[in-house]
């Protein structure tokens, strides 16, 4: 009866290619961090600029009685094609408050495909 022989099998080139791999990953992993914190910095600033901008408007629907300035911004809406939804709400009930139609649009907006859910 033969006995069997152990062999000393190496993986030290597999070992080699997964220390590539884990490299590659780590690499793209801290891409993607960055690329995500540099946009979501953008991102807050231009959500901070369009609140400040819809809150100037909201006081000049507000200041308004006839009711002309509201008309004229539910008009810009649909003419912008303005998601309305993603819009400061006091201005949406300033609009319809006067009789103009806000919310929902009545047309279709472009939404981004996706959004960062994540937030620290």
């Amino acid at each position: 009866m033969a006995t069997r022989t152990k062999t000393k099998a190496t993986n030290e080139p597999h070992a080699t290619e997964v220390d590539v791999r884990l490299g590659r990953i780590a690499a793209t992993r801290r891409e993607i961090v960055r690329l995500l914190n540099e946009l979501g910095e953008r991102v807050t600033a231009a959500e901070a600029e369009c609140g400040n901008e819809c809150e100037a408007l909201r006081k000049l629907v507000r200041s308004d009685r006839s009711g002309a300035t509201a008309e004229a911004v539910a008009n810009g809406f649909v003419r912008e094609r303005i998601d309305t939804g993603s819009l400061s709400s006091r201005l949406i009930d300033e609009v319809e408050a006067r009789g103009h139609r806000a919310y929902p649009p009545a047309y279709a907006v472009e939404r981004p495909r996706w959004a960062i859910v994540e937030s620290r």
